[in-house]
């Protein structure tokens, strides 16, 4: 990254400037002491930019600061979320979905075909899968957790924690359009949103227009024979930066459910 200050679009995410930390220092520790302490930062941080701070600048000063007491360890705290912040935009931004290969995946027969094996879509719920999004729920502390089969033109919840009584629940579905789900079997990796309604492609959808989804985390559900069948995500009404710790207990999780679906696939198809 270089040393001009970067990404304006992020609005109050842009990255702060070597005034702006001094300033914050000296607003909170006042001008002495403040200026003791952006010396240490300076020499311990190997800090040579007298304006821009690079990103990797400004993760030494987080990672110094944060290992400090007091008011110094909270200006490293905010300093590390605003940096996690700054990241996920720049990641959100940078994916472009491609729809084309979404909608092939959708209506791929041989992964409609396993979802029906399976009996993802049955009315009677998997109580292997109901005690997965409650414990989801419970490690990335979010309110709602949910197992989504992405089916044709719905995903549709095989499992699902925290949703109350309002229509999600009783529908237990909703259409694959509005989802951010189906950006996870488009690249079949874990897909981070710290706030949708800074990102392009989820912005309008009515899950975060009408029912407020704020953040996201979801993890695909690829089965052993290379089968994306939905995914484990967790979702919050807040915007909110995920830790490496949150997506290791996602992806974990999501271990689980294809470990337990393979070996449903197993008594369904028996290997030859």
């Amino acid at each position: 990254m270089s040393s001009e200050r970067p990404l304006e679009k992020y609005d109050h995410f842009s990255l702060p400037t070597v005034v702006d930390l001094h300033a914050e220092l000296t607003d909170t520790l006042g001008y002495s002491r403040a200026e003791t302490l952006w010396h240490l930062i300076k020499k311990e941080c190997s800090i040579s930019s007298e304006n821009f701070l690079k990103m990797e600048e400004l993760r030494r000063i987080s990672e110094w600061c944060v290992n400090l007491s007091g008011a110094a360890k909270c200006i490293g705290v905010s300093l590390k979320l605003k940096l996690d912040t700054f990241e996920a935009l720049e990641k959100d931004e940078k994916y472009n979905p491609d729809r084309q290969n979404i909608r092939k995946l959708l209506h791929d027969e041989e992964r409609l075909k396993t979802i029906a094996n399976l009996g993802l879509l049955d009315n009677n719920k998997d109580p292997f899968l109901l005690q997965v999004v409650e414990e989801a729920s419970t490690k990335l502390n979010l309110p709602i957790s949910v197992v989504s089969i992405l089916f044709n033109e719905m995903q549709y919840f095989a499992a699902h924690h925290g949703l109350g009584s309002g229509w999600l629940a009783e529908s237990e579905a909703t259409n694959v359009e509005w989802s951010f789900c189906q950006y996870v079997l488009d690249s079949n990796e874990l897909l981070e949103v710290s706030d949708a309604e800074k990102v392009s492609y989820l912005k309008d959808s009515p899950l975060v227009t009408n029912d407020s989804v704020v953040c996201y985390l979801g993890a695909p559900l690829t089965l052993k024979n290379g089968i994306t069948v939905g995914t484990l995500c967790v979702i919050g009404q807040e915007a909110k930066c995920f830790d490496q710790n949150d997506k290791v207990n996602l992806l974990e999780l999501a271990d689980q459910i294809t470990g337990h679906l393979n070996d449903k696939l197993d008594n369904i198809i028996p290997e030859n």
